[in-house]
């Protein structure tokens, strides 16, 4: 069973990796908010690797995460939950952040923290912020 498990999780690590590179993008931006995270935060975070200037308009851009999002549910990588998606294994979230080269990873959530500042409303989503800190 211990050989079967591990056996699908180096299946489930090989499709990360075939998968197409937005995917890719917006499974290593999750990766670095935690095993389980919110879409909208997301979103928030994804400036880290796309600015908006870069991409299409917010609602395509959206549209874009949420079926990339899909596809890694229907890949096996990401579980969704009522208001969050998951890793369902944290091997699967550390290669989806092995995505980034080593030198930039410290660069990267950086990045990915002044995004979710910039990109919080008063009050409220700064509380979340806080939580997830």
């Amino acid at each position: 069973n211990v050989v079967s498990n591990e056996l699908r999780l180096n299946l489930l690590k090989r499709r990360l990796l075939t998968m197409p590179k937005q995917v890719q993008d917006i499974l290593l931006v999750a990766s670095a908010l935690g095993n389980e995270f919110e879409d909208r935060v997301l979103e928030m975070s994804m400036s880290a690797i796309a600015p908006e200037s870069e991409g299409a308009h917010h609602g395509e851009r959206t549209d874009l995460i949420a079926a990339s999002l899909q596809e890694a549910v229907d890949g096996g990588i990401l579980r969704r939950t009522d208001s969050s998606y998951g890793f369902i294994h944290d091997q699967l979230q550390q290669a989806s952040f092995d995505l980034c080269p080593e030198e930039h990873k410290n660069e990267f959530q950086a990045n990915i923290g002044r995004s979710l500042i910039d990109n919080a409303e008063e009050g409220r989503e700064l509380e979340s912020l806080l939580l997830i800190a």
